[in-house]
């Protein structure tokens, strides 16, 4: 070792010295102050919650897909100090991530003793709970996002349910109940027919939103405290500047490897890469100087650590003060964003964590075709990431230019982003097909951006297409984009650029055969997704060139306001039966106070149960193909599975059990030698 390297290492090894880290976690669940020392950093909140008794949150999917599992995250702003209310999953939100919050769960808004929140209520009267089991996630959807916008339309309200799953309601209820409490909602044009209560079942709503008290946070003034734990051979950090993310990213990064450390702010990859088990976490939401966004005059330049619904709301305001013509590429953001996973997912995900995670894993653990790289690389947006071994500390490159993660330095760290604003006659379009319209990755996204002159001719440099979803990693298809400049923007130049995008799209397209499309059909999509700019720019500049029957291709389709009523036939010589009241079971269905079979502590002696299932639609089968007997079966699986106890087959049900159930006593409780379904 040289003597400058000695010295580097003993300069690190006094400043970790002098940083001082605390190992007590400090939080406020429902209002009261809660301590803990040293927690686990694999711990997630959904299961501390559970096991303090708060069993509304529900766990279901642990992938951030259902939101039965969401409550309310409340802290100070860290730039202006401003409260922050949002939804999240509680499922992907790590324990140690709340220090300094205010979580909020369904139990801490209200109940039937004392009173439900408006959210709680108006579920439950307009007949929005059936099972019940999703609602306490509606609920406490609905209560952050008024929190948050006590102004939100019925539109701002529908629009927030696409983190929201219900197998059993249906969704007209419960969308209709939520946007009663929208400040456009009108009484008086709702011909939905009134669901009617109990009259011995008395239960009150309260008047307004129940509070949430957050002067016993910490100022954001103050310096934060910095925070150490460990457990289960994992580590958690919470550094207080730039500098010590670095020092700490750097010697975890020499000593475990890059992929064992992780740069957390809301941890939503957690349920796409779930088999990503990082050993150290550095927590980056005590980075003042990463949550901050700025407006000027060419654009706006986003810190590493905003979330994605931080940046909607606040492009949101940014569209609201600014003429049309600089604002079109955040209007498709803000569009397109919003069908980026579910509300929950945007409020806890980070820009850049969407970001580092899409070029990431171009190289391991499967591709994932980011929207936001997508539609961010077609605006021309810059990123700018630090480290100690760049010439002044930082480099910025294009977005679509950013480096492969194996390539950076160990202490590389992004810090923020710059979206241009767009000019005249420079138009922007973005697309996504996928599964689903939310809660679901595209299966090819599309951004593409064009400034023409004042002759209609595309200026040299001033055209980019971005695919996602084609290659490993979302890139630009520079042969057709080289082809394109100085042309005219008419058909001509279409014909022949898709001949060209044609090749250079089958050149770059991958196998994704684990997402169930083929090759053609998502090169295709390409394709078509660039027709349908080229007949939007032109609708825009010289819509007599679009045929009729073509025009509609030209612009994308607004959903509009759901609507929907329910009738019911009512009898009166049956009364009070066919009256349309609600059951008593919804109003603690939304408070979380009704207990279901997983939410029972287990009895002394009580042993959890899992189905042995048929894969098969049809098929004979034996467990004793390869034993000699079921008692040797139950000795082989004891031997594998700590903790098994028995096998419960048909064996078990003696002479003259109930052998069958069903409406004809056809449908066998446990099958012999022959299943007849899958399942």
């Amino acid at each position: 070792m040289s003597e400058s390297e000695s010295t580097v290492n003993t300069q690190e090894r006094l400043r970790d010295e002098e940083t001082t880290y605390s190992d007590q976690l400090n939080f406020w669940l429902n209002g009261s102050f809660v301590q803990i020392n040293n927690p686990d950093p694999s711990l997630m909140l959904t299961e501390y919650l559970r096991k303090a008794g708060y069993t509304g949150t529900k766990v279901v999917c642990e992938q951030g897909g259902c939101g039965a599992c969401t409550v309310m995250i409340s802290h100070k702003n860290p730039v202006d100090g401003s409260p922050v209310h949002r939804a999240i999953n509680a499922c992907l939100k790590p324990l140690c991530a709340v220090d300094g919050m205010a979580v909020t769960t369904t139990e801490g808004i209200g109940n039937v003793q004392d009173g439900l929140d408006p959210t709680q209520f108006c579920i439950a009267k307009f007949n929005g709970s059936q099972c019940g089991f999703c609602t306490p996630g509606f609920v406490m959807n609905t209560h952050a996002l008024l929190q948050q916008n006590p102004e939100a339309t019925q539109q701002d309200i529908e629009d927030s349910f696409g983190g929201n799953l219900c197998r059993c309601t249906g969704y007209r209820p419960i969308l209709h109940a939520m946007r009663t409490l929208a400040k456009d909602y009108d009484q008086s044009c709702d011909q939905t027919q009134n669901c009617l209560m109990d009259p011995s079942f008395k239960v009150h709503c309260k008047t307004g939103l129940t509070p949430v008290k957050l002067d016993g946070l910490p100022s954001h003034e103050l310096p934060v405290r910095e925070l150490h734990f460990t457990g289960h051979g994992s580590e958690w950090f919470r550094p207080s500047s730039l500098e010590q993310v670095q020092r700490l990213k750097k010697k975890f990064s020499k000593d475990y490897g890059k992929a064992n450390v992780k740069l957390v702010v809301g941890n939503t990859a957690s349920g796409i890469y779930q088999d990503e088990k990082p050993r150290v976490f550095i927590d980056l939401t005590a980075l003042r100087e990463l949550a901050e966004i700025h407006e000027s005059n060419e654009g706006l330049v986003v810190g590493a650590a905003v979330p994605i619904q931080e940046l909607l709301d606040y492009a949101g305001r940014v569209i609201a003060k600014r003429g049309a013509d600089e604002t079109r590429g955040l209007q498709e953001f803000k569009r397109h964003a919003a069908f980026i996973a579910g509300y929950q997912v945007r409020s806890a995900g980070s820009i850049a964590g969407n970001i580092f995670m899409t070029r990431d894993h171009a190289e391991h653990g499967g591709p994932f075709p980011s929207d936001v790289f997508t539609v961010f690389g077609a605006l021309g947006a810059k990123l700018t990431i630090a480290s100690t071994e760049f010439d002044g500390g930082t480099k910025t490159w294009l977005l679509t230019d950013m480096p492969a993660v194996s390539t950076l330095p160990d202490d590389a760290v992004i810090l923020s982003f710059h979206i241009p604003f767009t000019r005249k006659r420079e138009y922007v379009q973005t697309y996504r097909i996928a599964r689903r319209v939310q809660m679901a990755h595209p299966v090819v996204n599309a951004g593409l951006r064009v400034c023409l002159d004042e002759n209609g001719k595309v200026l040299p440099g001033e055209i980019c297409i971005v695919f996602g979803g084609l290659a490993s990693i979302n890139c630009r298809m520079p042969k057709t984009e080289k082809f394109i400049e100085g042309k005219a923007w008419n058909n001509d130049t279409l014909k022949a650029a898709l001949d060209t995008l044609s090749a250079e799209v089958a050149e770059i397209t991958i196998p994704m055969e684990e997402e169930g499309f083929t090759n053609e059909y998502r090169m295709q999509l390409a394709l078509n997704f660039f027709y349908k700019f080229f007949l939007h720019v032109a609708m825009l500049v010289n819509p007599s060139m679009v045929s009729p029957e073509n025009q509609s291709g030209a612009f994308h389709n607004e959903r509009p306001l759901s609507h929907g009523k329910q009738e019911y036939q009512e009898y009166p010589e049956l009364f009070p039966l066919t009256k349309p009241i609600v059951k008593r079971a919804a109003f603690v269905q939304a408070s979380g106070e009704i207990k279901y079979t997983l939410d029972m502590t287990l009895p002394v002696g009580g042993l959890h149960g899992v189905m042995v299932k048929s894969g098969r639609p049809h098929a004979k089968f034996s467990f004793t193909k390869n034993v000699p007997g079921l008692s040797a079966l139950k000795e082989l699986l004891a031997k594998q599975f700590p903790g098994f106890k028995d096998l419960i087959t048909c064996e078990d049900v003696p002479e003259g059990g109930q052998r069958y159930i069903g409406l004809n006593d056809d449908d066998p409780i446990f099958s012999d030698k022959i299943v007849t379904s899958v399942g």
